[in-house]
């Protein structure tokens, strides 16, 4: 049996939550028996069909997801032999998994999410101190196993000291049918999607995008996101500020307003500080739309592939990624974008990523060797 536990399940917009209700969904249809256990279900709209909901205790803080049922759901479910396999960092359930699986002698992989950047490392330092010392160091440091979805992740883990073996296997993502796209302006239509965090980089957007519409009067940039902590609602004055005409904030989408989002792009931006993956990058080209994203987000194959950008984080860099864009017009980007749809489609499929992660827990288990992608 394997054991996936995950803080919570319920967003629906990007994130730890959608990955792993992916991953799950993609385990389950390729016969792995699983069990998921969370503070939250999943969305309405679906998820794995082997969940173990616990909710927090009441009255106790929603940031530490304090949840004894869900401890004692844990240890009554795994057995030795079986796998546990913890998703993100800092939070009580991520305490969980590593207890259990060493009360029960079970190998532990551990996937950080991204939360072991040098950019996430500096937010909440006394919280995740407090979090480190209840044994989250502890459980860093005996895990059998890391799983992370890049190189610059796993650079991440080696920087700090971890010489455990990493499987490197990335995200999934859904390719759908390329819809036929709305007619849009005169000039680049150009669409953010992610949530409206510090971490996404929208404040340096909105800044090049000043000079965006001064030199292409045509561009329109449509924003699309959860607000979180109330950064949107800053970016919404920032745009105001700053005078900009051709910003719309349409707040968050999902399904199919979304995909019609992604389809009516010329090109999709994403100028984050840090990313351990960056789906909505991977959406975006499984959509047909080329993107431009920085260094920050591990997406140098935009290059390789020849559909996208993948700059320096800077307002020149951007600013030049995207007068690039607009130069090639909307056929050339759309020839960009195919390439990116067919490299997705043949490296980030889903049922290739749960083949990929069956292996891992096989060998963890003894039951097969160690895979190429275990480094």
């Amino acid at each position: 049996m394997i054991h996936q536990v995950v803080p919570t399940l319920h967003k629906q917009l990007g994130g730890v939550d959608v990955a792993v209700r992916e991953l799950c969904v993609a385990l389950e249809t390729s016969g792995t028996r699983l069990l998921v256990h969370s503070l939250t279900p999943p969305p309405p709209s679906g998820g794995p069909e082997g969940v173990r909901v616990s909710p927090r205790l009441r009255g106790t803080p929603a940031r530490l997801g304090w949840s004894p049922r869900l401890m004692r759901e844990l240890r009554a479910s795994v057995q030795a032999g079986d796998v546990v396999h913890n998703h993100s960092l800092w939070m009580m359930p991520n305490l969980y998994a590593w207890r259990v699986a060493e009360a029960r002698a079970c190998p532990l992989v551990i996937s950080p999410h991204g939360t072991l950047s040098q950019w996430s490392r500096q937010r909440s330092r006394h919280l995740k101190r407090l979090i480190g010392w209840l044994g989250q160091d502890r459980a860093l440091q005996t895990a059998a196993c890391f799983h992370v979805t890049a190189e610059t992740e796993l650079a991440d883990l080696r920087e700090l000291g971890y010489r455990q073996p990493v499987a490197v296997i990335p995200n999934g993502v859904e390719v759908p049918l390329i819809a036929t796209k709305t007619a849009g302006g005169d000039g680049l239509q150009v669409l953010f999607l992610s949530r409206l965090h510090p971490i996404k980089g929208l404040d340096l957007l909105l800044k090049v995008w000043q000079g965006v519409e001064s030199r292409h009067p045509g561009a329109a940039l449509v924003v699309a996101g959860p607000d979180e902590g109330g950064y949107g609602t800053s970016m919404q004055q920032l745009a105001a500020h700053l005078g900009l005409r051709s910003v719309r904030f349409v707040g968050p989408l999902v399904g199919a307003a979304k995909q019609r989002a992604f389809a009516d792009a010329d090109v999709y931006v994403l100028p984050t500080h840090s990313e351990n993956f960056g789906l909505t990058v991977a959406e975006a080209l499984a959509a047909g739309t080329p993107a431009i994203t920085t260094t920050g987000a591990p997406w140098q194959g935009l290059v390789e592939h020849q559909c996208g950008w993948w700059i320096e984080r800077g307002e020149y860099e951007l600013a030049q990624a995207l007068d690039e864009a607009q130069r090639l017009g909307p056929a050339s980007l759309a020839t960009m974008g195919l390439r990116g749809r067919a490299w997705v489609a043949t490296e980030f499929s889903w049922p290739s990523v749960a083949e990929q992660m069956n292996q891992l827990y096989a060998w963890l288990q003894q039951r097969g060797d160690r895979p190429a992608f275990v480094v």
